[in-house]
């Protein structure tokens, strides 16, 4: 049978059960349960970055196809300079003509320079063929490198593409803050790769 409790436990008891009463109704009318939308302490701007729309272009007489907001500055016989204004970022193209005799050298040459750009940071690579027969390799280096996106294209026998595009301030930005430039830099060298 069930004893009836003490009188001197009952305001404990009393005390502890209003707690959890209080508790209770407190979670049930978080603020952070509801669709209101709460301030943060900190806000950072947001990179606006362009859209996924191309324009022709040529290095070498080898059509390729560029970001519309990039615009060339300089483009010479086997040089292309494209930047995208507002963004901090350029995009840099060579293009070198390849012989029985020259190929192999200049390959391992440009894969050496591509290597040594990534500071020995993590680097996802992805090698490709496209439509048109050219071997492609895009290098990504999310944080750490100047040049976080790279690439180079080869049409055995004919020519060499390669390029890498830089970022000013990357070496010492935190990674999240410039990844969607390097998102867009990667989307637009990929269109570029894959277009060839």
């Amino acid at each position: 049978m069930l004893q009836p409790m003490s009188s001197r436990y009952y305001p404990l008891a009393a005390i502890a059960g209003a707690v959890w009463l209080w508790m209770a109704v407190a979670c049930s009318t978080s603020p952070s349960s509801s669709d209101t939308p709460v301030p943060r302490q900190y806000a950072y701007h947001r990179i606006d970055v362009p859209a996924a729309v191309y324009r022709a272009d040529t290095i070498g007489g080898i059509p390729v196809e560029l970001n519309q907001s990039a615009q060339s500055v300089a483009n010479t016989p086997g040089w292309l300079t494209a930047v995208y204004d507002g963004l901090n970022a350029e995009l840099y193209l060579t293009l070198t003509p390849l012989s029985a005799e020259t190929e192999e050298s200049l390959i391992a040459n440009r894969v050496e320079r591509l290597s040594m750009n990534t500071g020995g940071a993590s680097t996802e690579v992805v090698e490709s063929r496209n439509a048109g027969g050219w071997e492609c390799t895009l290098l990504v280096t999310p944080s750490g490198s100047p040049t976080p996106v790279q690439f180079l294209a080869v049409e055995p026998g004919k020519w060499m593409l390669s390029g890498s595009a830089m970022i000013q301030g990357a070496t010492s930005a935190p990674a999240d803050s410039i990844r969607p430039v390097v998102e867009m830099l990667r989307r637009d060298i990929t269109h570029l790769l894959m277009t060839l």
